[in-house]
C-alpha cells in the first residue's frame, strides 16, 4: 500500500479489507464490530454532512470525546475534507462542564469549530 496521508490510508483499507473487521466498541456490555466497509461508509457520510456544513480544507474542527470508534470516524471525515482535526479529550476538557461550555472553550482556545461531542452535536448538547 501507497498513501500520502492518513485519509488515504483509510481509503485502501476499506477497499482492500471491506468485509474485515475494522472496529470493535463496547456497547451496552457486548462487543460490537464495524467492518471495513460499514467504517467507510459511516466516514462518507459524516465527510459528507460536515461538507454540507461549510467545512472546508484548513478548517479547524474540534473532536470532544472519550475514546471509540465514533471518535476515529470523526477524523477520518475531517482529515478526508482537508481539514485538521484538533482533539480535546473528553475527560480532560469536560469536568465539571457541559458539553456546550467544552465547546466554546475547544473555540477559543484552538480557533476550532465544535464538530463532534460524543454522539451529540454542539447545537444539540446545551
Amino acid at each position: 500500500m501507497s498513501y500520502k496521508t492518513i485519509a488515504e490510508m483509510f481509503i485502501q483499507c476499506v477497499e482492500q479489507f471491506a468485509d474485515n473487521p475494522a472496529f470493535f466498541d463496547k456497547i451496552d456490555g457486548e462487543w460490537q464490530k464495524k467492518t471495513y466497509r460499514e467504517a467507510g461508509d459511516i466516514v462518507e457520510n459524516l465527510a459528507s454532512g460536515l461538507a454540507s456544513l461549510g467545512v472546508q480544507k484548513g478548517d479547524k474542527i474540534a473532536i470532544i470525546s472519550t475514546n471509540s470508534s465514533r471518535w476515529a470516524f470523526a477524523d477520518y471525515a475531517i482529515t478526508g475534507l482537508g481539514a485538521v482535526t484538533v482533539t480535546v479529550t473528553a475527560r480532560g476538557m469536560l469536568g465539571d462542564r457541559s458539553p456546550a461550555t467544552s465547546a466554546r472553550l475547544a473555540e477559543s482556545a484552538f480557533e476550532a469549530r465544535p464538530g463532534v461531542l460524543g454522539n451529540r452535536s454542539p447545537a444539540t448538547s446545551a
